[in-house]
């Protein structure tokens, strides 16, 4: 993945973030396939369809 970030202010916080975000996306991949978990907002309207 590719991100340009332009010199300001936020710049800091804005790695923080991205950093936090690659951290947590580490844990859906497999060596080179990707594993995602399920979506909890779509378990709910699967619940919601069964009843």
């Amino acid at each position: 993945e590719c991100v340009m970030l332009n010199k300001g202010p936020f710049v800091v916080k804005t790695v923080k973030t991205l950093a936090d975000i690659l951290l947590r996306h580490a844990s859906h991949r497999d060596k080179k396939r990707y594993i995602h978990r399920p979506l909890s907002i779509a378990s709910y309207f699967i619940e919601q369809k069964e009843m």
